[in-house]
């Protein structure tokens, strides 16, 4: 019995290699979610998201026009805004995941230069604001975090990507929290003005003690995962607006590194390329960066 069971769990361990082998290969990245944790938190993202889009645009709405005959312009509008950003979040994602962001000096037709600081794990000399991830134990360009949600570095080139990411689903999480409000009110109605923020905060032990029942209690967790979701993508973003600003990165902003903060357009430039001002609406908008990840435009007051 022991031995069917080694052997079980044997290969659901092999069966799941295999199968991040092969996303790995589609996605073109052989760094993509190395880690339990970076494949746990990629699919947490890719179930979240599909649960969300059904629990909005069915299970919700479907409560909202209940008493309506045919498709209402209203429901149509609100299923063609949920998927326009259920798209866009998701499609950002892999376009970050795709984008190389390795320091890939021959790909990139730079020599390597002697200044440059050393990287003693990849045991070779790396453009500045490059730096070692632990994670996918390579050099990154222009390295700014590693994503778990993402299962990749984010930098230089995939920088954009991450940023209408999160943004998108900034927007979805006010969105959906504005649009299933007065059905969560009405579910919870029974528990008051006061209760109602209490049971969200803490569903389960409300569930226990007989406040809830069971569809309730979903509500309530869905609706604390809501919030949750909203407060974690508003701080994302404000960091990122600071970064940005700042023209840094986050190692740079732990230093209070101003080197190459050349401007609130340019910063914004050299993140979102040429074409800015609409790279944000699709990811697949051809948009130049306007350096190539080995060199950049320093501050005009550093170099005076």
């Amino acid at each position: 019995m022991w031995f069917h069971s080694c052997c079980s769990l044997c290969c659901v361990f092999s069966t799941s290699k295999m199968v991040w082998q092969n996303i790995r290969r589609f996605l073109r990245n052989p760094y993509f979610a190395r880690t339990s944790h970076d494949r746990a938190a990629f699919s947490i993202l890719i179930v979240g998201a599909q649960l969300a889009l059904w629990y909005e645009t069915c299970h919700v709405m479907q409560y909202y026009h209940a008493d309506e005959i045919g498709t209402s312009a209203g429901s149509i509008a609100h299923v063609a805004f949920a998927l326009f950003l259920y798209v866009n979040s998701l499609a950002n994602v892999y376009k970050m995941i795709r984008t190389r962001v390795v320091c890939d000096l021959t790909a990139l037709g730079v020599p390597e230069d002697a200044d440059w600081p050393y990287c003693e794990r990849c045991l070779s000399h790396c453009p500045p604001r490059a730096h070692h991830c632990r994670v996918c134990d390579v050099c990154v360009l222009k390295r700014d975090h590693h994503c778990w949600f993402g299962g990749c570095c984010v930098g230089h080139a995939n920088h954009r990507y991450y940023i209408c990411a999160i943004s998108y689903m900034f927007i979805a999480a006010i969105y959906s929290n504005l649009y299933h409000l007065s059905f969560m009110l009405e579910q919870l109605e029974h528990l008051g003005r006061f209760g109602i923020p209490i049971c969200i905060t803490i569903p389960h032990f409300c569930a226990m003690f007989g406040f809830l029942s069971f569809y309730q209690f979903l509500v309530a967790v869905l609706s604390f995962i809501g919030v949750f979701l909203l407060g974690m993508f508003s701080w994302l973003i404000l960091i990122q607006i600071a970064q940005i600003g700042s023209g840094q990165t986050r190692y740079e902003r732990k230093r209070r590194d101003l080197m190459y903060n050349n401007g609130t357009i340019e910063n914004i430039r050299a993140v979102f390329g040429e074409r800015w001002y609409i790279a944000w609406l699709c990811p697949w908008i051809s948009s130049p960066l306007p350096e190539n990840g080995a060199s950049f435009r320093v501050s005009e007051l550093k170099t005076k």
